[in-house]
């Protein structure tokens, strides 16, 4: 994973699109049922360990992206990029590259 690179442009076959359209649907149910209606900006309402099981995938969006979504799912990403130990991780691994 290269979580230092950002925009890379990669072409997403067919089947990795479809895979990330059930995925944002997963997540936007997610966010109707459970966030939307809970204390916060994440999947179930406030940061669990759902969020960051997903950081990886976030971290994988950026990288290759732009990887088109809606704007529920890019408010998701960001806000999950922005969240304090997820941009520590982020930190940590651009200084371990150097």
């Amino acid at each position: 994973m290269d979580i230092v690179t950002e925009g890379a442009g990669v072409t997403v076959p067919i089947g990795v699109r479809r895979d990330l359209d059930r995925l944002f649907h997963l997540w936007g149910e997610a966010r109707t049922d459970f966030g939307e209606k809970g204390d916060g900006a994440y999947l179930f309402g406030a940061f669990s360990i759902a969020d960051a099981f997903f950081a990886p995938v976030v971290s994988r969006l950026r990288t290759y992206g732009p990887v088109p979504m809606d704007e529920k799912i890019k408010a998701y990403t960001d806000t999950m990029w922005a969240n304090p130990a997820v941009a520590e991780w982020a930190a940590d691994a651009r200084r371990e590259v150097g």
